[in-house]
């Protein structure tokens, strides 16, 4: 479960969803004092807690939470304000200062991939639903440098080169199952397979399009 924790008017913020039968079986949404106390016990057991730092008029709940989870250790959280900003910091477990009208953008998102997938993504949070896709293209601008300009058959001193960049790796690894290889597996395949340059970016620029426009990738490497 999921626990949203805002003394807020979620009307103002477009989030009335969050009260709604369509989450209530992974969400339950804390208003005051008095609900966070009965369920104090119950967030020991969450899978993640988003709280409103000035939760109740004071900072105390939102430090609470951070003692209780251990610092993220424990329990994912996050905590957001209206007078924080969209560039959060965030560790991988905790986003500390995200400014409350994009969190409540991005809340739907996040509550839908855990819904589908079973897990806590806090980069949706974080950086947008569109995160992967951004982050597919900014590794594949780097892929493509230093393969920029290059014809024929890919050698071994460019396969080198290519994996010596470590954008690849995580190319591929986001691109997988759908792929079919893991990253040493298609060193492998590249380097017993003669694989020119044109098919190698066309394998990347495919993978990019299908992050643009499905969110994942749905390619074989050929």
């Amino acid at each position: 479960m999921i626990y949203l924790i805002d003394d807020s008017d979620l009307k103002a913020y477009n989030a009335e969803f969050a009260l709604g039968q369509d989450y209530s079986h992974v969400l339950t949404v804390v208003h005051n004092a008095d609900k966070l106390k009965d369920i104090w016990d119950s967030l020991q057991k969450a899978d993640c807690i988003l709280v409103h730092r000035t939760f109740d008029g004071s900072n105390e709940t939102s430090q609470r939470i951070a003692e209780l989870t251990n610092d993220g250790e424990k329990i994912p959280y996050v905590v957001f304000s209206g007078g924080d900003n969209e560039n959060a910091v965030f560790n991988g477990q905790v986003i500390d200062g995200l400014k409350k009208s994009v969190f409540y953008d991005r809340l739907k998102f996040f509550l839908d991939h855990f819904i589908s997938n079973g897990e806590i993504d806090l980069r949706i949070l974080a950086y947008g639903n569109n995160y992967k896709k951004n982050q597919i293209q900014k590794y594949a601008l780097n892929i493509l440098k230093i393969v920029s300009g290059k014809t024929g058959v890919v050698a071994a001193t460019d396969l080198a080169q290519i994996a010596s960049c470590p954008d690849f790796k995580e190319f591929i690894s986001a691109s997988n199952p759908a792929l079919g290889y893991s990253y040493d597996e298609l060193l492998e395949y590249i380097e017993d397979n003669p694989t020119n340059f044109e098919s190698f970016k066309s394998n990347i620029n495919n993978i990019v399009t299908s992050f643009s426009q499905y969110g994942t990738n749905i390619y074989h490497w050929k």
